[in-house]
């Protein structure tokens, strides 16, 4: 029977049925055909979405539309090309440092991309760069943002998962700045044979403006990431932090925030919550199905071949991560396959925090990658290129990203070395 609901769930996520939905009618199909009463369905939806932790996913996302709005962006954006505009590929390297910056606040890859994207890419083809690089280093870089704490899809996976959200967080500073680090080598080195052009050098004067500037607006990435490293705060609480620190900057240093603007985001920021809470009420019924059928054990009893060498066990599963992030957004894929996963995670005997992280960096790829690739199609929208070239330009930065992702299963260390210093272990 579970076999009958798995592939119907496959079936209407391919007819374009919303995931929500999609797990909602496969998961009643269950109940129904097992004579489960449906109050189940009602009562595994409210304890589905209520969580504290879940609180920081909209305050995330708010954080990110007001930086926008409160000139916190366009600073941090001076900042990075009076600081890197000289170097080769100059603005292309102030695009991934400003992704680095804006992903300390954001938590979510198409905020960074919408963000930076709408003023970057211009100023990029302003300056010689074709609208395929443009479009190209925008989108790659902005992977950075769901693996750069904070992370919207790491909060979700640790919710599903129930493993701790700052320790995952932790998790994916290391393999997200080493990224920064590598893409910015790698577009330094390929800079004169791509064409890439330098900018105009900055003096120390402009540096130093710039920096004070945009002093405010740096502060707050080392304000969230510092209280959630040292412990000071938790996530929600990190959140709310700034959303308030990024609202008081932008409205009362910089003076930049449109309060009618504000109202409009907070439209945007309940509507895209709220589908977001759905989605996982929703999986709370579906994960309920699988657990009742025992799926666990099935699972657990056919890859014993690959539990027995966890090596081969991650390969495969992050294969599999890498083709569902292709065809489904990251929010779907982890709803799809965290509930299979944490059995042969517990079998297997991975450290829990190590095969999330790298699953979650692994299905957040996607973003980059057709069919579905949002982050793609976005940027190439702004760069008004053709997305198939894009996508063909951008394909060195994911060859990073699967790199890094590949030093992770055989180093550990990088992924945990950080949740081990703050939590022990």
């Amino acid at each position: 029977m579970i076999l009958i609901v798995l592939l119907m769930l496959v079936a209407l996520i391919a007819l374009g049925f919303p995931i929500a939905i999609a797990l909602l009618v496969s998961s009643i199909f269950y109940f129904f055909m097992q004579d489960v009463p449906g109050m189940l369905i009602v009562q595994q939806m409210m304890t589905g979405a209520p969580s504290f932790v879940l609180v920081a996913i909209p305050l995330f996302i708010l954080a990110g539309q007001l930086m926008n709005n409160g000139g916190i962006t366009r600073r941090i954006i001076r900042f990075c090309n009076a600081l890197l505009g000289r170097a080769k590929g100059g603005l292309a390297q102030v695009n991934i440092l400003s992704s680095m910056i804006f992903a300390g606040i954001s938590g979510e890859a198409v905020a960074d991309t919408a963000g930076l994207g709408g003023v970057l890419i211009p100023a990029m083809k302003k300056h010689g760069y074709s609208a395929e690089d443009a479009g190209a280093i925008t989108a790659a870089a902005s992977v950075a943002g769901p693996i750069i704490p904070p992370s919207i899809p790491m909060i979700i996976c640790a919710s599903l998962a129930q493993v701790s959200v700052g320790q995952m967080f932790l998790g994916g500073a290391l393999p997200g700045l080493l990224f920064i680090v590598m893409a910015m080598v790698f577009t330094y080195f390929i800079a004169d044979r791509a064409g890439f052009p330098r900018g105009e050098k900055s003096n120390w004067s402009e540096l130093y403006h710039a920096f004070i500037d945009a002093f405010w607006a740096l502060m707050a990435p080392v304000i969230i990431v510092g209280g959630l490293i040292t412990g000071i705060v938790t996530v929600t609480e990190a959140a709310v932090i700034a959303v308030l620190y990024v609202f008081i900057i932008g409205q009362f240093v910089y003076r930049e925030i449109d309060l009618r603007q504000v109202v409009s985001e907070l439209w945007y920021t309940a509507a895209l919550s709220g589908a977001i809470m759905f989605i996982l009420a929703s999986a709370k019924v579906y994960t309920y199905a699988l657990t009742r059928e025992q799926i666990a054990h099935v699972l657990t009893q056919s890859l014993d071949i690959f539990i027995s060498s966890p090596n081969l066990l991650f390969i495969v599963i992050i294969l599999i991560a890498l083709v569902i992030g292709a065809i489904l957004s990251t929010t779907a894929g982890l709803l799809l396959m965290v509930p299979l996963l944490a059995p042969l995670v517990d079998a297997s005997g991975i450290d829990p925090i190590h095969f999330y992280v790298l699953v979650t960096i692994a299905l957040c790829i996607g973003t980059l990658t057709p069919p579905v690739g949002i982050n793609l199609y976005l940027a190439a929208s702004i760069a008004e290129a053709p997305p198939q070239r894009v996508f063909l330009r951008a394909l060195p930065y994911l060859l990073l990203l699967l790199a890094i992702i590949g030093l992770g299963i055989f180093v550990p260390s990088l992924v945990l070395a950080l949740p081990h210093l703050v939590y022990g272990g």
